[in-house]
């Protein structure tokens, strides 16, 4: 819409709008179909440009988060618990010793697989 025109306006219908360039302008482009900026990490997330804050901020799967125990590393929140659990050379002792032994029984089950396919 623009002020003072004469014929109806295309989009609203209305004559003599008070609504500035400016204003439906920037109504038009936050009303503009998105992708979600981690697209390229398959978040799926398309929609308005008015709402992919508050997906960036609180849905997005593929959001940036910095580390909690003070690594340097950003991390996807869909990564973080393994980057917590497994990863992070800060992570307390105990998340250490869980990994460690959790990786013992993986490796104790696969020489047991192994010796029973060679029949060991």
């Amino acid at each position: 819409c623009f002020p003072h025109e004469e014929e109806p306006c295309s989009q609203c219908q209305q004559c003599n709008s008070t609504a500035s360039y400016d204003e439906v302008t920037s109504e038009r482009v936050m009303r503009l179909k998105v992708h979600c900026k981690h697209y390229k990490e398959d978040c799926e997330w398309n929609g308005e440009l008015v709402a992919l804050d508050v997906h960036l901020a609180h849905d997005c799967q593929y959001r940036k988060l910095k580390c909690p125990y003070g690594c340097p590393e950003n991390i996807s929140f869909c990564d973080l618990e393994v980057h917590k659990s497994d990863e992070c050379n800060l992570r307390p002792a105990e998340k250490k010793a869980d990994t460690n032994s959790r990786k013992i029984e993986e490796l104790t089950q696969e020489i047991r697989l192994w010796k029973q396919k060679l029949k060991v």
